[in-house]
């Protein structure tokens, strides 16, 4: 059953070039997300090897490719946020 309840957007914002924001997306998938749900700048978000549905093409994130993982390390599972945040009015 899809929900018909208004997802948020996604909001990524460093203090200026010098203090940036750094963020991993490994596995992270939001349900429905649009690119003009993505918003972000002074950002840098490395993506894993699990990936991420959420396109950052059209905000000002630098976007970083993970390295391969190391040795005999294995991705842990991916887990759901829901319930975890309250909305944004």
């Amino acid at each position: 059953m899809l929900s018909t309840r208004r997802r948020g957007d996604v909001l990524i914002d460093g203090l200026n070039d010098e203090h940036r924001t750094e963020m991993t997306f490994d596995g992270i998938r939001i349900e429905g997300i649009t690119r003009g749900q993505v918003h972000g700048r002074f950002a840098t978000v490395t993506i894993g090897s699990r990936g991420s549905n959420i396109d950052f093409g059209g905000t000002e994130i630098k976007v970083i490719q993970a390295k391969d993982l190391p040795m005999g390390s294995r991705p842990q599972p991916a887990f759901t946020c829901d319930g975890m945040f309250v909305p944004m009015e």
